[in-house]
């Protein structure tokens, strides 16, 4: 699990040392959160679902650095838990 608030990248590709490691997955289908001291790697059923997530992940983010007071997290099968409260105050 990570934390919203972690993460300082999204990073499409296989560019992080787990996915070396594991060779039999898809390029244009990978993609990593990462945080300052880890990263969570993931891979999309579809291209169409990682670009999704990707842009949806961005936008919150984006939101993070301005408007956002209390985040919750990402589970590490990707789904997101809880909602995102507290937008203005």
């Amino acid at each position: 699990m990570i934390a919203l608030k972690e993460i300082r990248e999204v990073v499409k590709g296989r560019t992080t040392r787990p996915f070396e490691k594991y060779k039999n997955g898809k390029e244009h289908l990978s993609f990593s959160l990462k945080a300052s001291t880890r990263s969570l790697d993931l891979e999309a059923p579809t291209e169409i679902e990682r670009r999704i997530f990707m842009e949806y992940l961005d936008v919150v983010m984006e939101s993070l650095s301005s408007e956002l007071k209390t985040i919750e997290t990402i589970e590490p099968d990707g789904i997101l838990k809880g909602e995102i409260t507290n937008y203005l105050e």
